[in-house]
C-alpha cells in the first residue's frame, strides 16, 4: 500500500518581498504574484494530478491562503490547521527585516555544521529542533492517512528540514542548503513502512517561456527563515 505526502511551500507573500525574518506572527498574506502562483499550482493538480484527499496548512496566514486556493479549486475539504507545520521559530527576531536582523545579530545563519544547535535569536528554535519537529510531523501525517494522498502547505525551512529528517542527514556533516521556491512540490511516499523521496522543489507549473519562474523574489535572496 502506498501513502503519498505532498509538502508544498506557500506562495509568495508580502513578508517574503519585505524580507522579514520568520513572520510567523506578522504575516499579512499573499502578494498578487503569490495568488497567481497558487492558482497555477491548483490548476496543475486539477489537470495532471495528484488530487489530494486531505489538506493541511500551517497556522501562518500565507500558508493558509495558499491552501484555501487549492481546496476551493480541487473541491476538497477545508484544511486542517496545524501549528507544527510552521516555519522555524526565530524568537526575538520575529518580524525583523533582514537588515535589522544583521544590525543586531550579524549575518543570517545558513545552518551549517557549527550552527545546527544555535537559534537565530534569543528564545528561538534551533535548526536541529526544527529537523526533529519536521520529521515527527511528516511521519505523523503519513501514518494518519494510510493509502491516501495528503497535501501539507508549509514553509521553505520546514520542508528542507523534513527532507533532512527523512534522509537522515548528519547535521554535523556540513551538508548543502536545500532552497525551495514558492509553491514548490516535495513528494514523499510510504510504501509499507519504507519512505521514498520522489521529488524535491518541483515548480514546473511556474515555468515561463524564457526558462524563468513566475516570481518577483529569488529564493536565495530571502531572509532566513522563510
Amino acid at each position: 500500500m502506498t501513502t503519498r505526502l505532498l509538502l508544498v511551500r506557500h506562495a509568495e507573500s508580502h513578508a517574503n518581498v519585505a524580507r522579514l525574518v520568520g513572520a510567523n506572527e506578522v504575516c499579512t498574506g499573499l502578494t498578487d504574484v503569490g495568488r497567481e502562483q497558487a492558482a497555477l499550482l491548483a490548476e496543475r493538480f486539477a489537470t495532471t494530478g495528484p488530487v489530494p484527499d486531505v489538506a493541511y496548512a500551517s497556522t501562518v496566514r500565507r500558508a493558509r491562503e495558499t491552501c484555501a486556493v487549492l481546496t476551493e479549486r480541487l473541491g476538497i475539504a477545508d484544511a486542517v490547521v496545524e501549528r507544527d507545520l510552521r516555519e522555524l521559530d526565530p524568537g526575538a527576531a520575529e518580524g525583523m527585516t533582514a537588515a535589522e536582523y544583521e544590525a543586531v545579530y550579524g549575518p543570517a545563519l545558513d545552518w551549517l555544521e557549527e550552527q545546527a544547535d544555535r537559534p537565530l535569536a534569543p528564545g528561538g528554535e534551533t535548526w536541529r529542533a526544527l529537523v526533529e519537529r519536521a520529521g515527527r510531523m511528516v511521519r505523523g501525517l503519513l501514518a494518519a492517512h494510510p493509502g491516501e494522498t495528503t497535501v501539507a502547505l508549509s514553509h521553505g525551512g520546514f520542508i528542507a528540514a523534513a527532507v533532512q529528517a527523512v534522509l537522515g542527514v548528519d547535521l554535523a556533516a556540513g551538508a548543502a542548503i536545500i532552497t525551495l521556491a514558492h509553491t514548490s512540490i516535495t513528494e514523499l511516499h510510504d510504501n509499507d513502512g519504507t519512505l521514498h523521496l520522489l521529488r524535491v522543489g518541483d515548480v514546473g507549473h511556474l515555468a515561463t517561456p524564457d526558462g524563468g519562474l513566475r516570481s518577483s523574489t529569488s529564493p536565495t535572496a530571502e531572509a532566513t527563515p522563510r
